[in-house]
């Protein structure tokens, strides 16, 4: 079986995503491309060579006929990128759709959504020590949208 992840090319966010997730099917001996640059995500629609398409990118068309499974990282509605008008159309069109939360879920009001919460290796952190509640700090991180 071999997989194309399509993501667009920021990094951080859906890039990572891509990335690990490439990564991981390779590991596991499924065949799987990550396509991220402008030049091949205009020219994917030509690489017919896969079994399956699975995007970050909304996609409103399948140019492949090959089953299609949409991961919609965030609400869409409130994001600002050239991406965001595609979304509704890619939901309705995808073969599968998947978010990482319930929350996300509901808010999108996509029903047919499969949940599969966003992976964390383990091994990239130091071993959980116990630690001092009198040297315990908190940091809140915010967009400041208000």
């Amino acid at each position: 079986m071999k997989i194309n992840v399509l993501t667009p090319y920021r990094k951080g966010g859906p890039y990572t995503w891509g990335e690990n997730l490439v990564r991981e099917l390779n590991r596991r001996d499924i065949r799987a491309r990550h396509i991220h640059r402008i030049p091949e995500l205009l020219a994917s629609p030509f690489f017919k060579d896969c079994d399956i398409i699975h995007t970050a990118v909304p996609l409103p068309f399948n140019f492949w006929n090959k089953p299609i499974v949409l991961t919609v990282h965030g609400d869409y509605r409130r994001e600002k990128n050239i991406w965001q008008k595609f979304y509704p159309l890619a939901v309705k069109r995808a073969d599968c759709v998947t978010v990482p939360s319930e929350f996300l879920k509901k808010e999108l009001g996509i029903e047919r959504a499969v949940v599969i919460p966003n992976g964390v290796e383990t091994a990239s952190y130091p071993e959980n020590k116990p630690f001092d509640l009198n040297h315990l700090k908190f940091v809140t991180v915010t967009n400041f949208n208000f």
